[in-house]
């Protein structure tokens, strides 16, 4: 049971949609708009059709889509606000018999403060209290405030005045305690010493207390003692007047020392908190604490910008030397030689033209730039200082032959092309009257010389990224093998194949042992299908074996010796027939699905021995039989908590 707020636009995950003809296999591209999507409400306590359309694409109100990642045939399925906006049990099924097994899911759609109170946890429950220990609650003075009739406080009875009284006093403490905290840091830093020091208050004032008792018990003592033996009515009583003056007197000495006591506690107590903000919602010690902080950073700036300013000066001093008569020339007594010289100037007496030379000076800067960049880039990950630089050598002396080597592979080359020549032009005589064609025919070797030799370099240029040194042996790197090209006459994966499937193997690979010689022999062997078993086959071979054991009943005879044991009925897979019987089960009294009862088969009235069937109902109330015949079927019903009943259906 999964829960769907009312009238509440929503989105939920339905499936696992699976295969129709394994039922295992899950959908994950279904054609969302061919499915069948079917939500029912039970408004009122009648099933009410909500839904009956293909959900789209996207965009739509009833979008349906596959939940991304998801390899288990769940798909996201949007309901709008108007598809909930009902209370009750809802079912929702979506069905497409060619692709996939119905899915069904149950819900419970719930009023709004519900949802949010049991789901979300956003809202409260609403309660409306009508009666408290059986009795009805009478109707409040003021709606939604409970009247409170208090009778007794400890146990003790109250008058109309009493509870009103011990408010108004509870309200005055604590107002005055208020008015003592509200001015206190809501976490102060430390509160330890002020425990600590109502700890001790708290110690004074029980030793001081016990004190109090102890000399009242000895004076009520004594003065119990002298007052044992007066008579009931003493004609004076002065004697007892000064007594009492003397406890109070007294008490009032014990008092003010335990009020002198907590004034001291208390004053140690203010002296720590008399720091503290009248108000800690107010920021003022942090604004000052801020303009402190500013003021620093107003003179660590003026610091800065002074010794910029002395630097700046300096430079001053030093430019404001050089003297500029014409504008973008420097004076003669500024120049070595004198006889100043602007730009043009300069350019002419290197007797290069004005743009010539701003092409060359830009040329060399660019060159210097990616010759500079070339060489930290291969020396930024040298060490600073190596120790030993052995290794370097090493690679050195193997880049080295490696260019020796390309190198005298190329003159090789050379030298074979130039034989070449050499062997055609050795025929020629000493001195042609006319050498045209001779020029034009070495103008064309050379031509072609540096056409293959650019082609062998560029070959060459890619073979050397893709070697590395293993040892002493050139190898290809994984990476080079990985984009070897596997087009043109490489043959493909299913090429090599359809090849090796397709080898005549009557007339080849006929060694004995290889698996061409083994296949030959098996293609001549005789049809195994049609060997009768068991035949020759000898003990304990599979032609024996199956063929010993080939006396497999028939449906019929499995009925019969089963019907002799647990009466008559169709024991042979429901008798080999291919109908089949859905049996829905409602209650009658709601009209409802019943769920989880069982439902038994039978062939005869009397519903005795064992059962054809039996299957337990679907969350539909559904049980669904197959392989039947056609005929009567007489069926027994049961669950518990329900009384057991009969039914019959015919199968035609």
């Amino acid at each position: 049971m999964r829960y769907l707020r009312t009238n509440t636009a929503t989105r939920i995950t339905v499936g696992p949609f699976l295969d129709q003809t394994d039922g295992i296999t899950p959908e994950v591209a279904l054609t969302v708009t061919s499915e069948k999507l079917t939500f029912m409400v039970d408004t009122a306590g009648v099933p009410t059709l909500i839904l009956d359309a293909a959900p789209t694409a996207s965009g739509g109100a009833n979008d349906m889509v596959h939940v991304t990642n998801d390899d288990s045939g769940f798909y996201d399925l949007e309901l709008a606000a108007a598809d909930v906006n009902y209370l009750g049990r809802a079912m929702l099924s979506l069905n497409n018999v060619a692709e996939h097994c119905p899915v069904f899911h149950e819900f419970m759609i719930l009023p709004a403060v519900i949802y949010d109170a049991m789901i979300l946890g956003t809202d409260l429950f609403d309660v409306s209290m009508t009666q408290l220990l059986g009795t009805a609650v009478s109707t409040p003075a003021t709606a939604g405030i409970m009247d409170v009739n208090t009778i007794k406080v400890g146990n003790t009875a109250q008058t109309a005045g009493d509870v009103p009284a011990l408010v108004t006093t509870v309200d005055t403490v604590v107002d005055a305690v208020k008015a003592k905290t509200d001015n206190l840091p809501t976490a102060p830093a430390d509160d330890t010493s002020i425990d600590t020091q109502l700890a001790t208050i708290a110690g004074y004032l029980d030793t001081e207390i016990a004190a109090i008792l102890a000399a009242v018990d000895t004076e009520v003592a004594a003065i119990k003692a002298k007052t044992d033996n007066l008579p009931a009515a003493p004609a004076d009583d002065t004697s007892i007047d000064t007594q009492l003056a003397t406890i109070a007197g007294y008490l009032d000495t014990e008092v003010a020392a335990i009020l002198a006591a907590v004034d001291t506690e208390v004053a140690a107590i203010k002296a720590k908190t008399d720091n503290l903000p009248a108000a800690p919602a107010d920021d003022t010690s942090i604004d000052t604490q801020l303009a402190t902080i500013a003021g620093y950073l107003d003179t660590e700036v003026a610091a800065i910008l002074a010794a910029v300013d002395t630097e700046v000066a300096a430079i001053k001093a030093k430019t404001d030397q050089l003297a500029f008569t014409v504008a973008n020339q420097v004076d003669a007594n500024a120049l070595s030689g004198g006889g100043g010289l602007d730009a043009a100037g300069v350019r002419g007496a290197v007797g290069l033209a004005s743009a010539n030379l701003d092409t060359q000076l830009t040329a060399i800067d660019d060159y210097l730039d990616t010759e500079i960049a070339a060489i930290k880039a291969k020396t930024d990950t040298l060490p600073a200082a190596p120790a030993d630089d052995t290794s370097i050598d090493t690679q050195l002396a193997t880049i080295a032959g490696y260019l020796d080597t390309e190198v005298a592979a190329i003159l090789a080359a050379v030298d074979t092309e130039v034989a070449a020549i050499k062997a055609k032009t050795d025929n020629l005589p000493t001195a042609p009257a006319d050498d045209t064609s001779i020029d034009t025919q070495l103008a064309t070797i050379a031509g072609y010389l540096d056409t293959e030799v650019a082609a062998i370099k560029a070959v060459t240029d890619k073979v050397d990224t893709g070697l590395v040194l293993d040892g002493a042996v050139y190898q290809f790197t994984a990476n080079a093998l990985e984009l070897a090209p596997t087009g043109g006459s490489a043959p493909t994966v299913g090429q090599i194949a359809d090849a090796v499937w397709d080898e005549d193997v009557d007339t080849s690979h006929q060694t004995a042992g290889t698996a061409g010689k083994k296949l030959d022999d098996a293609g001549a062997a005789a049809d195994p299908w049609a060997t009768a078993l068991p035949g020759s086959y000898g003990a304990g071979t599979a032609g024996k074996i199956i063929g010993d054991s080939a006396d497999i009943p028939t449906a019929a005879e499995i009925d019969t010796q089963l019907s002799g044991v647990h009466g008559s009925g169709r024991w042979g897979g429901g008798n080999g027939g291919d109908k089949s019987l859905v049996y829905t089960l409602t209650n009658s009294a709601t009209n409802e699905a019943v769920e989880g009862a069982t439902v038994e088969l039978y062939a005869s009235a009397a519903r005795t021995g064992e059962p054809i069937d039996s299957q337990v109902t679907d969350v539909l109330g559904q049980a669904t039989f197959n392989n039947l015949v056609a005929g009567t079927y007489y069926l027994k019903i049961i669950k518990a908590g329900y009384t057991t009943t009969t039914d019959v259906e015919v199968v035609a």
